[in-house]
């Protein structure tokens, strides 16, 4: 191994000196000095190599004639070989050297003690933030800062966490980190803590006076350490920051491998130092690695650590300092004003400029502190007796002070009063650490100062002990005159801790500024620290002897030591004596008489709960206990001057609070209708006594803070007038929330808003916004059915119906929906009472009162008041929920209650799926159900009058909408439409009674499939005539508003409310600035915080710069609608910086900042070098087309005149419609309410353009969540042709020439959680007028024949009859025979169906001559049907007029059909006007020959108008009719019937056409002949029909009634052939038995001859032998193969 090593590095260094060697020639021999020793890394045996490289670049020679110097190598080192503070391991050595003078080790420790840089090896820091403590997420603040001689956390927003982090491996067993922190954040909510592996090792804190130090121990292996600095989520206390200025890691390695030198201004003169000394004051140290410090040259100075000397300036009154002694007598009393120089002496004395030390002084005495008198004895300032002040003013004869007792009901507290700074106080000490310019805080007489001259992160502090014999008050005022200087107060307790002590910092430059703050009783040190946070230091004269801070007085009350300056009356909740120095406190229940000289019980309605405190009185809602020490609890409110009672007992909580309500680390309870303190086992302060309160925060620390424990109930507050429900404070929780900022403290409260939900059950409280909105006041909302009052009659509307035959009805509705009530009163039944129809006319505007059927009151008109309207004698239906929809108070749900007059017509058929019409979610429209649907309304007219409504429908399929009137139609709407707003519709009627009926044909409201969207909305129904007069005024919605004697309600625009009744809408404005509404609306919402979301980027126009690049703008623009925060402190992005410009879009090409077109007739190649412009024309098989692309790249920032955009709908709001983004346009955001959002695009198709490549396309998101058919609808031309929902995709559809309207809706319907996004980008129009031209091979269906070079933008269409099938075709070939191709551009022909045929080639369709051969040879002719053009029109049962010609086809009626120029077997007249062709082509003919069919054969025609029409893939399909023909010989020609529709588009009907022209030919076979009998010679021949048949060509018919001769005598034909016959076959037979008899007797004959001779056997051999009859079988009976010889006998048998 170790040969190995060594030829590795032989190698390594021969190959380096072959490539240095060249140039080393001439340089001289390396030695030790040219080379860096470095370990490799520890094995797993623990060991590692010394191995050295040249440094770089190589200024010598390695193997030079003089054989250059090579270090040896050193091998298998332990790798934990350690040494200790003040000793090095030498690289390769295994034995510790101790360092030189000049250095020192931490043994193998890491410092970071220079914060101007991060380490860039070693400690490895990462700093980052989050986005609270709980949550991973990074958020986008700076994270720690280096500030140079320390570094701090960082600027840090609420609910946000600094983090420091050092991930790092410790080697050693004993190992430790240690750094020192100092932390001035808001008590108890902000925190600074530290973690090691996660754990928490320095408890969170909040504030210290000075750096603390800490160290926590480590062990081996690797570790994360992090230093955390961390904010809830409010408001900020001191600076608001934690602060480090070291930090050491120990254990990182065993060893340092070599000492590091001694920083500037520092030195050490000592073998094994373990850090370096700062340079003493007066010396500096000027270079590294120094053994000991200079001394400053005469005339300098110089701080502790200097790395320089400072020249002493000429000595001023600010160098020198003075104390006074103590005072003597005789009297009055003397004392001497002693001056001498501040220390350190930065000044020179001897300079000539200098001014002289002024010599000692004597003076007299001055005041004593007020409180205090000079004795006469010491005359020393000595505190008046207990019960007895002075306020310095009062003198004996003597000109000495004196003491006066106070009187009962009073108090001499006893104080500290220090204006005087002559002496330092008992027990008060002060000191400096850091760059100290003075050794601590400085006695000025009038005031205390922190010295001066400090340098850069001091820190100077001043204390004294107070004992307080009762909760005091510490006042002081200080100066600051120092820019990076601050003043920290805090207070110590006995046990030398800082929780729950007070604590702030003070940064206020310039002017005196005074603070008071409360004292806790028993022994405190109080804390002054000046801190100077200086990163650099400044040596200028002016900051040398300025910066510093003072404090012109000290005031602290209750002490035990001190005097009182006055007499205070004693508290209402305490007493006192005759010269008392403290007032009693009355016990709880009790407070002081007016004198306060004795305790009394609380008044009527009063408490207290803690002695000492004055009576107060209960909160509204409860009364006092009976010993006036708390209030109880009543549950059961009602707001004064209503009837609303609110009952919130079954909010009451078993375990006394709420569930924990957990918010950034700090965690609240609260508890509603418990008798506080009792059951409290979960709420405790710092000392772990229950807290008596019923709000409580419980900080992380783990104790408890009171939030208010006095209960109050008050009407809802901060909310609109129509947000029913009632605020529950609880006042008097813990004072001091407001003392970090400078304010007041004042009592912390908590306001429970309850909110009325119905819907919300029980619930639970949540914060309300930040929680702490305002000041110590802590928030929550509870949406809950119990704050719902308990129903009333206050919750209840009447509603009149009209006057019928003497009666009227009186209904009875909630006046709300939902209703704002919970259980109480149910609704009264409907009540019928008496009433006459009025002879008074009263205008819109005024009723007219009922008379209760009394003829003899007088009626008048009367105006309505305000926030109500009349339509004088109608009815307007405009908010569906008064129908009743909702709870009916005794738990029914009456959803689809119509109103009075109002019913559902059942019209669903079998096996339809039907629902009723219903009420939309926005409450202010009916929508059509499923299926087949009808809503009815029956009213009695008695005058004249009109029946108006407003409708919206969406039909994408075969649904229609239909308004009768009587039975009659008066409005129909079909044939696809998509409305985007309402149309009104108006209708005169007579008096009377009438019926009307809405309909909707199936309907689909919730269809998963695309274009399947059917249904209709029905919106403000009014009716005129039913009366003269109204009998009452209607209400205004919620949301709407009308001045008196109105006709009807206006609607209150956006950012306005009124919840009913209301004369005027209210501002949002006016109830809080930061909240909005819709219009129409009965609330006002809050205003969310504006964030990222709320914005979205748009570019400016491409521009030129000055050093010819390209840039352009970017601006981030606020969406619409908006609803967040505005106004100058809202949130907005930050300003993007300018950006390069877009590409050009496909098609143009960049000239400077402009993309331009290329001129006519030719295009940009994209694979062409770029020219200038790169411009070409088409080669001779390509034609130029022209397409428009829009939104294809980000540099579409304009809407161009060929667009359009525009909202409809309550969720609009302020939205305008679609918004231009990034590459795509967008249908901007919306809110609650139905919304159709469209954006539309005109466009024209060129004449030139085929048919089949004209186009548009374009690429889709949609998001979505609600109802299904929440979504994207695209139209063309108003023809919806697809409805897109929650996905993302591309479309493309044809388009034909002439001008076309694109357009795509965003709908949304109404309802809490319904919300649709849509975008759209990368539209392309091919085939368009304009925009740039693009090459294409001519498609197939065109021919290059006919094309010149001029013609670029056309390729020779094939006419009809011809055709090509490939692209770039030279010419198109005819049609064979028996095929056809109808239009231009065909690209093949199609056979002629059955029955149809062409006469030779090129036929552009196939003719009939109407006659069919069907099975059996039978023929059919319908020629004769298509002799009258309405001989074949009939109607369906949507009443769309049918043409049918069956055999020849025909133009449709030009009136109705503009292009008349195409010929089909089917025209179709709509209802709504349209011409459609409903199959143009003679498919099939088919024959039936079963009796399951009403119908002979059938007919199919196809091809028709596809306008509409989808087939089961989504794909457009024709027009198709079926025609079923049944022979009738009495029908005559007849007519067509229509029977049914086949699917559900309703393109596909079948008819039915009873005629004799659908019978067969008539043949001879159909008829029989029948002869009169003969009279005189002569008869009749008679032909007689036997089948059913046509006549039309055989004229068979006209042969009947033929005349011919006969005779007298006549034997029927028939029977003559009968004996004829008879006699044939007699004949034969005696024929056939005469022949056989002779051939039988010839045979006996021969065997009597045979006989006779004696001839023993028979000789049958002979071939003559009985062998002239061989065909008879029978008579063969010698056969010598089967039977052989035999004898006679047996041979005749």
């Amino acid at each position: 191994m170790m040969m190995m090593r060594g030829s590795i590095l032989l190698v390594v260094v021969v190959v380096a000196f072959l490539f240095v060697g060249p140039s080393l020639a001439q340089q001289r021999d390396c030695t030790i000095d040219d080379y860096t020793a470095t370990y490799t890394a520890c094995r797993a045996d623990n060991k590692r190599d010394l191995v050295y490289f040249l440094n770089q670049p190589v200024t010598c020679s390695v193997g030079g004639g003089g054989g250059g110097f090579v270090p040896p190598y050193k091998y298998n080192l332990s790798c934990n070989l350690a040494c200790d503070e003040g000793y090095y391991l030498p690289m390769g050595e295994t034995q510790c050297a101790q360092c030189s003078p000049g250095s020192y080790s931490r043994g193998g420790a890491l410092l970071f003690s220079q914060f101007y840089d991060w380490p860039s090896s070693g400690l490895m820091f990462n700093t980052y933030c989050l986005a609270g403590l709980r949550d991973p997420v990074r958020a986008s603040c700076p994270g720690w800062q280096l500030e140079g001689a320390y570094m701090m956390s960082g600027n840090v927003t609420d609910s946000q966490a600094s983090v420091l982090e050092l991930n790092t491996i410790i080697v050693s067993s004993i190992a430790h980190v240690h750094f020192t922190y100092r932390v001035d954040a808001e008590r108890n909510y902000d925190f600074f803590y530290f973690e090691v592996d996660g754990v928490i090792v320095l408890p969170k804190t909040s504030f210290t006076l000075t750096y603390v130090d800490f160290r926590a121990n480590l062990t081996a292996g690797y570790h994360t350490l992090r230093w955390i600095y961390a904010k809830d989520v409010s408001l900020s206390g001191g600076e608001d920051a934690a602060f480090i200025d070291m930090i050491e890691v120990s254990g990182t390695r065993f060893a340092d491998d070599a000492c590091t030198p001694c920083h500037r201004g520092t030195a050490t003169e000592k073998y094994g130092s373990e850090k370096c000394d700062d340079c003493p004051l007066n010396t500096y140290a000027d270079s590294e690695n120094m053994t000991s410090c200079k001394p400053c040259p005469t005339g300098t100075y110089s701080f502790e650590g200097s790395p320089s000397c400072l020249p002493r300036l000429a000595c001023t009154e600010k160098d020198f300092d003075f104390n006074h002694t103590k005072c003597e007598g005789p009297k009055p009393g003397t004392q001497l004003l002693q001056y001498h120089w501040l220390e350190p002496i930065i000044c020179d004395p001897s300079n000539s400029n200098s001014v002289h030390l002024p010599p000692a002084e004597p003076l007299a005495c001055g005041p004593c502190d007020s409180g205090f008198y000079r004795d006469e004895r010491t005359y020393q300032c000595v505190a008046c007796a207990s019960g007895s002040y002075t306020d310095g003013k009062g003198t004996n004869n003597d000109g000495f002070t004196t003491c006066t007792s106070c009187n009962a009901g009073q108090a001499a507290i006893k104080e500290f009063n220090i204006t005087n700074f002559d002496a330092w106080m008992p027990n008060s000490d002060t000191g400096c650490a850091g760059k100290c310019g003075s050794p601590g805080w400085r006695l000025r007489g009038d005031f205390i100062d922190s010295g001066v001259g400090h340098g850069l992160n001091v820190d100077v502090w001043f204390s004294f002990d107070v004992e307080l014999y009762q909760p005091g008050t510490l006042s002081f005022q200080y100066f600051l005159n120092c820019s990076l200087c601050k003043l920290t107060f805090s207070t110590e307790g006995p046990n030398g801790n800082l929780n729950g002590s007070i604590a702030n910092a003070y940064a206020i430059l310039g002017r005196n500024v005074d603070v008071t703050l409360d004292l806790p009783m028993g022994r405190t040190t109080l804390f002054f620290n000046f801190n100077k946070q200086s990163t650099t230091f400044d040596s200028s004269e002016e900051k040398r002897r300025n910066d510093l801070v003072r404090l012109n007085y000290i005031f602290v009350d209750g002490v035990e030591d001190g005097g009182a300056s006055s007499c205070t009356p004693c508290s209402q909740g305490s007493v006192a004596n005759q010269g008392a120095y403290m007032c009693t406190n009355c016990t709880a229940g009790f407070q002081s008489n007016a004198e306060s000289t004795n305790c009394v019980a609380c008044p009527p309605g009063q408490f207290s709960s803690v002695s000492g405190l004055p009576c107060r009185l209960c909160g509204e809602g409860t009364v006092p206990t009976a010993d006036r020490t708390s209030c109880t609890l009543n549950c059961t409110y009602t707001l004064p001057g209503t009837s609303s009672t609110f009952d919130f007992s079954p909010l009451s909580q078993p375990s006394f609070y709420t569930p924990p309500i957990v918010i950034s680390d700090h965690t609240y309870l609260l508890s509603v209708c418990n008798q506080v303190p009792a059951k409290n086992t979960t709420c405790y302060d710092d000392e772990g006594k229950p807290l008596v309160t019923s709000s409580c925060q419980i900080t992380p620390d783990g104790y408890g803070i009171d939030l208010g424990n006095l209960l109050a109930y008050a009407p809802l507050a901060d909310y609109a007038d129509s947000v029913t429900g009632l605020d529950m404070i609880y006042t008097g929780g813990l004072a001091g929330c407001a003392r970090f900022y400078n304010k007041t403290d004042v009592p912390r409260q908590t306001v429970i808003h309850f909110l009325c939900d119905t819907t919300a059950g029980k619930g639970i409280p949540v914060p309300k916004g930040a929680l702490e909105n305002k000041m110590c006041v802590y928030e929550f909302e509870w949406r809950s059915l119990y704050a719902c009052p308990e129903c009333s009659m206050d919750d209840v509307e009447e509603v009149y119906g009209p006057c019928v035959y003497g009666k009227r009805q009186i209904h009875y509705y909630w006046a709300d929906n939902p209703t704002q009530c919970h259980d109480g009163i149910k609704l009264p039944p409907t009540r019928v009472v008496n009433c006459t129809i009025t002879t008074l006319t009263c205008p819109a505007g005024m009723y007219v009162k009922d008379d209760g059927g009394n003829a003899s009151d007088e009626e008048t008109c009367v105006a309505c008041p305000g926030g109500t309207f009349s339509l004088g004698g109608g009815l307007r239906i405009d908010n569906w929920n008064n129908g009743g929809s909702g709870d009916d108070g005794n738990g029914n749900n009456n959803n689809n209650q119509l109103p009075p007059g109002f019913n559902h017509i059942n019209t669903c058929t079998g096996g339809q799926v039907c629902s009723q019409w219903r009420v939309a979610p926005d409450g202010r429209s009916l929508l059509s159900g499923v299926g087949s649907s009808a809503l009815g309304a029956t009213y009695t007219f008695n005058l004249p009058g009109t029946v108006k409504f407003h409708y919206q429908v969406y039909i994408s399929q075969s649904g229609s909408f239909g308004f009768f009137i009587d039975g009659v139609i008066r409005l129909y709407e079909g044939a696809q439409k998509i409305m985007t707003q309402p149309r009104e519709f108006f209708f005169d009627v007579e008096a009377g009674v009438h019926n009307f009926k809405w309909s909707f044909f199936s309907g689909r409201l919730d269809s998963p499939n695309a274009l399947d969207f059917e249904g209709a909305y029905l919106y403000d129904i009014e009716f005129m005539g039913l009366d003269s007069a109204d009998a009452q005024c209607t209400p205004c919605a919620p949301g709407w508003v009308s001045s008196s004697n109105s006709s009807s309600c206006r609607q209150c625009p956006a950012n306005t409310y009124a919840n009913g009744r209301h004369t005027y809408c209210i501002q949002c404005s006016a109830i809080d600035a930061n909240s909005y509404s819709m219009p129409g609306s009965e609330v006002c919402l809050p205003r969310p915080t504006c964030s990222d979301e709320d914005y979205y980027l748009v570019y400016g126009d491409c521009t030129m710069n000055g050093d010819g690049t390209l840039s352009r703008s970017a601006s981030y623009t606020r969406k619409m609608p908006s609803i967040c925060l505005d106004g100058p402190l809202a949130y907005r992005p930050p300003a993007p910086a300018e950006t390069q410009c877009a590409p050009c879009p496909d098609g143009l090409y960049r000239d400077g900042a402009q993309c331009k077109i290329c001129a006519d007739g030719t295009y940009v190649d994209p694979s062409s070098p770029v020219s200038d412009p790169p411009c070409k024309a088409p080669e001779g098989d390509h034609y130029l087309y022209k397409e428009l692309a829009y939104f294809t790249t980000d540099g579409d920032n304009h809407w161009s005149a060929e667009w359009q955009t525009g909202c409809h709908g309550d969720g609009c709001f302020n939205s305008s419609g679609w918004r231009i983004r990034e590459s795509c346009i967008e249908s901007s955001d919306h809110l609650d309410g139905r919304v159709d959002s469209w954006v539309s695009l005109y466009i024209q198709i060129d004449a030139s353009t085929y048919t089949t490549e004209a186009s548009v396309h374009f690429l889709y998101d949609v998001d979505q969540t609600g109802p299904q058919n929440n979504g994207l609808f695209f139209l063309i031309d108003e023809v919806p042709h697809m409805l897109i929902s929650t996905t993302s995709g591309e479309q493309t559809f044809p388009l034909n020439v002439g001008a076309h309207s694109l357009k795509w809706i965003a709908h949304k319907e109404a309802g809490g959680g319904s919300t649709v996004s849509a975008r759209v980008r990368s539209i392309r129009i091919r085939g368009s007028v304009r925009g740039p031209s693009f090459a294409s091979v001519c498609p197939a269906g065109t021919s290059t024949a006919q094309k010149t070079s001029s013609d670029v933008y056309n390729c020779a269409l094939c006419p009809p009859g011809t055709f090509s099938a490939v692209s770039g075709a030279s010419e198109c070939t005819r049609c064979p025979a028996g095929t056809f191709a109808s239009s231009q551009g065909s690209t093949g022909c199609e056979p002629c169906p059955a029955g149809t045929y062409t006469e030779g080639e090129g036929a552009a369709y196939c003719i009939t001559n109407c006659s069919f051969t069907l099975r059996g040879g039978q023929v059919v002719d319908l020629s004769r049907l298509d002799s009258s053009s309405s001989a074949g029109s009939v109607s369906d049962s949507d009443h769309n007029t049918y043409y049918i010609s069956p055999c020849e086809m025909t133009y449709c009626n030009p009136t109705f059909n503009p292009n008349a120029d195409k010929k089909t077997h089917v025209c179709i007249n709509t209802l709504g006007g349209d011409v459609l062709d409903g199959g143009s082509l003679l498919a099939s003919v088919e024959q039936y020959n079963n009796t399951e069919t009403a119908f002979d054969f059938l007919i199919t025609y196809t091809s028709g108008d596809s306008v509409g029409c989808t087939g089961e893939d989504g794909a457009s399909s024709g027009r198709e009719l079926q025609l079923g023909f049944a022979c009738d010989e009495n029908s005559g020609r007849g007519s067509p019937q229509f029977l049914a529709y086949s699917g559900d588009t309703r393109c596909s009907s079948l008819f039915m056409w009873r005629s004799l022209y659908a019978c067969p030919l008539c043949t001879a076979n159909d008829y029989v002949t029948v002869y009169t009998p003969c009279e005189s010679g002569v008869r009749r021949v008679i032909r007689e029909r036997v089948n059913p048949c046509n006549d039309m060509y055989s004229k068979l018919d006209n042969a009947n009634n033929v005349e011919e001769t006969c005779s007298g005598f006549e034997v029927s034909s028939t029977i003559i052939i009968v004996v004829v016959l008879a006699l044939v076959v007699l004949v034969i037979i005696l024929i056939f038995v005469s022949v056989r008899n002779r051939l039988l007797t010839r045979k006996y004959s021969r065997l009597i001859n045979r006989d006779d001779n004696k001839n023993p056997q028979f000789e049958l051999d002979e071939p003559n032998v009985l062998h002239d009859d061989d065909d008879d079988d029978d008579l063969n009976i010698n056969d010598n193969n089967s039977r052989g010889r035999g004898s006679p006998a047996h041979s005749l048998e």
